[in-house]
């Protein structure tokens, strides 16, 4: 690792005159891997370094253990849309931005109706499908930067990023709603369904995420109720 580029413990543990760890990655015939690298000094009795040991182990599958619980912590497992707390997290960053410049942002609560009648009658691997094909339908209608999150069950959520007109997050919403004009085709039927969505608006319905989120959620029980 002296010339490649890569960090190198040998040199960082010689300059250091202590024990140094790095990971790096490696392109290998397979792919690339992960190596762990130990780099640890002995020293003589006048305290000099007379040697390093120099170990190296491959961590590759540890690497990937760790990334697969990331995505478990922030993604929903079916659809690998962000999850609540992944939503949650990215809601706040978004008002704080929108803050420092003055702009607006929406989140959509979006409610799959009759969503029951589809997992009761044709079954739940249907009932999947069909909100795999939803979420990337949503995602389709949304921006590169606006968020769509899979809140639980058959709820979704939306953050609309940079909103110019108080009417600009109802537009987005009746794309959402023609979604469901024509059946969703998955597992071999015809699903025939619709969804409710409420609206918040920052900074106009509310200051923190967590009240924002909740005032859209309202919306939406209002628009299911009407």
């Amino acid at each position: 690792c002296f010339n490649d580029g890569r960090d190198c413990s040998l040199v960082r543990s010689a300059a250091a005159g202590e024990k140094v760890v790095v990971e790096n990655e490696v392109q290998t015939p397979e792919g690339i891997r992960f190596k762990e690298v130990v780099a640890a000094p002995i020293k003589a009795a006048d305290g000099q370094i007379r040697q390093i040991i120099h170990i190296s182990r491959d961590v590759t599958e540890r690497k990937e253990a760790e990334n697969r619980i990331r995505e478990l912590a922030y993604f929903d497992a079916l659809t690998g849309l962000p999850n609540r707390r992944l939503f949650m997290d990215r809601l706040r960053q978004s008002m704080k931005m929108a803050q420092r410049r003055g702009k607006k942002l929406a989140v959509l609560f979006v409610d799959l109706d009759r969503f029951k009648h589809v997992n009761d009658s044709l079954g739940h691997q249907v009932g999947d499908e069909l909100l795999t094909r939803v979420a990337r339908l949503m995602e389709e209608c949304a921006r590169n930067m606006d968020t769509v999150a899979r809140l639980s069950g058959d709820e979704f959520a939306i953050i609309l990023e940079d909103v110019d007109h108080d009417d600009s997050p109802a537009i987005f919403a009746q794309r959402i709603l023609d979604i469901f004009t024509d059946p969703v085709r998955v597992g071999g039927h015809q699903t025939y369904s619709s969804c409710s969505i409420g609206i918040a608006l920052f900074p106009r319905d509310a200051e923190d995420a967590d009240t924002l989120l909740k005032n859209a959620d309202i919306a939406m029980y209002e628009a299911k109720r009407l």
